[in-house]
């Protein structure tokens, strides 16, 4: 009888052998190796920062797509009552003061094709080029929208909402440690700080305005939301001040903060949300045209309109630099 042990040294002889005379060529080795790779179907796409613009910024809306520029008015009452004699003949005038603001619009444009044999190709393989390049050339639209409810275009004439004209600012004051930036400062300072610019907008407008979001660089919102109140609390220097703030009710991170300030510092924005203060100018939302076919290849033009932030009560704004 065979012992099991000389069977498996018989086994792996026999194997030994057949390898041996087994000789494959280049190609034939690529083909074997093809067989087993394993193709990952889940499709990882390249991540891009998210696009918030929008949701910081109400749209206005009922704007017309044809129209070249944005106007709105503002009207104010003028005229002081005095105190008069019996026989006064000369009583004062109330009157009311209209005035224009005009915003440029401009259009945005991508495009997004194929060929015919890519087109024959995605067929064969179950890949879907139309859809995944259409949302390539959104993604570009949208960057641009973003980018100009940020910022604007001042070569255009419309600003973003980080590079308004005419409204608060807060200077940011030194701390114990003789610097202005929050990583410097106590829990103490920085919430002196967050109660300062809400309370510079209420103080500016006579209590008129007030603000309802503050907007700050990734850094100083990772602070203020790690950072505790004193060093017997539980609670964060951002949770104290949200919870205690008459007028503050959302603290946002974004990137377009990181150097939107003065000499290319952090920037933060304070600002009252709302369509009555503010608003995005984007009469056009994406579109895709017919698609238009140039020799063997398709090409789909991609349009959106859009005119930046109009602004209709500064003062409901307040920016704070190098913090």
């Amino acid at each position: 009888m065979v012992r099991s042990d000389e069977l498996r040294k018989i086994a792996r002889k026999a194997i030994s052998d057949a390898a041996a005379s087994l000789r494959f060529d280049a190609n034939e080795t690529i083909f074997f190796q093809r067989q087993l790779e394993h193709i990952e179907q889940t499709i990882y796409e390249i991540k891009y920062p998210t696009l918030i613009a929008r949701d910081l910024v109400p749209k206005i809306g009922g704007i017309n797509t044809g129209a070249e520029v944005y106007t709105y008015r503002e009207y104010d009452q003028v005229g002081v009552a005095k105190i008069l004699s019996g026989y006064a003949d000369d009583l004062p005038r109330a009157d009311v003061i209209a005035k224009e603001t005009t915003s440029p619009i401009k259009s945005l444009g991508a495009s997004y094709g194929y060929s015919l044999q890519e087109l024959r190709a995605a067929s064969m393989a179950n890949v879907q080029l139309d859809s995944t390049k259409g949302s390539a050339a959104r993604r570009m639209i949208e960057e641009q929208i973003d980018k100009l409810l940020s910022f604007g275009s001042i070569v255009h004439g419309f600003r973003g909402l980080l590079n308004q004209t005419g409204t608060s600012t807060y200077m940011v004051p030194n701390g114990v440690s003789g610097f202005p930036q929050w990583s410097k400062k106590t829990s103490d300072e920085i919430l002196d700080d967050l109660n300062g610019i809400a309370k510079s907008v209420v103080t500016t407008s006579n209590g008129v305005e007030y603000i309802d979001t503050i907007v700050v660089p990734f850094d100083q919102h990772a602070l203020i939301s790690t950072k505790p109140r004193s060093s017997t609390s539980d609670t964060t220097v951002l949770e104290f001040f949200l919870k205690n703030s008459p007028w503050v009710k959302e603290v946002i991170p974004w990137y377009r903060c990181n150097t939107a300030g003065s000499g290319g510092t952090p920037r933060g924005v304070g600002f009252r949300r709302d369509p009555e203060a503010l608003g995005a100018v984007i009469p056009q939302e994406f579109e895709q045209l017919p698609v238009q076919q140039e020799n063997l290849a398709f090409k789909i033009p991609c349009h959106a309109r859009c005119g930046g932030v109009v602004v209709r009560l500064p003062l409901t704004i307040v920016y704070f630099d190098n913090f």
